[in-house]
């Protein structure tokens, strides 16, 4: 998969519904709303506005998706 069609493909879920699909994942205590991709891969938004995933967090969501593509590596 392209890295642009991986990003285009996360659309914003809030907290309940996410926690209702995936009732059992650990979210920082701060999280407000999930960035969902393919493949079930998410970032959260926190209430500092900041974006995080996987020990990794940055104002600027660009970058937190360029992080996660990196660690998932699904070409």
């Amino acid at each position: 998969m392209k890295k642009e069609t991986f990003i285009n493909s996360g659309r914003i879920t809030d907290l309940k519904t996410f926690l209702n699909l995936r009732p059992n994942e650990n979210l920082q205590f701060d999280c407000t709303d999930v960035v969902l991709y393919e493949g079930g891969h998410y970032i959260q938004v926190l209430k500092t506005g900041h974006f995080f995933y996987d020990g990794f967090g940055d104002k600027k969501l660009d970058n937190v998706e360029e992080f996660m593509w990196k660690k998932i590596d699904i070409n």
